[in-house]
């Protein structure tokens, strides 16, 4: 789940998040399933991503995965982002991978 995902409606974003893990669970039994939150831009989330949010990591907990808060690493980065001011730049991505190395550790 992420941003492209913020305007699907709850009840269908939970089934099709479940679906998900469920199949990478089912086909992968032994596998250490990692989940990254889902960031946004270098703009503050709107309260439908926090939900959004809410609904990978509960999904993540319930298949036994390991959920990993990376925060938004690129907030009020404005050098993060591509023209278009949604998509991570390489500045952006670097800074996301950083974060979830972090994370990790």
């Amino acid at each position: 789940g992420g941003r492209n995902d913020v305007d699907v409606a709850a009840a269908e974003l939970r089934a099709d998040v479940r679906a998900t893990f469920a199949g990478i669970r089912t086909g992968l039994p032994d596998a250490r399933i990692i989940v990254v939150s889902p960031t946004w831009d270098n703009a503050p989330a709107p309260a439908r991503m926090t939900a959004l949010t809410a609904i990978v990591k509960a999904e993540a907990k319930r298949v036994g995965a390991t959920y990993l808060d990376i925060g938004e690493p690129m907030l009020g980065h404005f050098s993060m982002v591509t023209f278009d001011g949604v998509h991570p730049n390489d500045n952006g991505h670097a800074a996301i991978a950083a974060a979830v190395e972090k994370a990790l550790a």
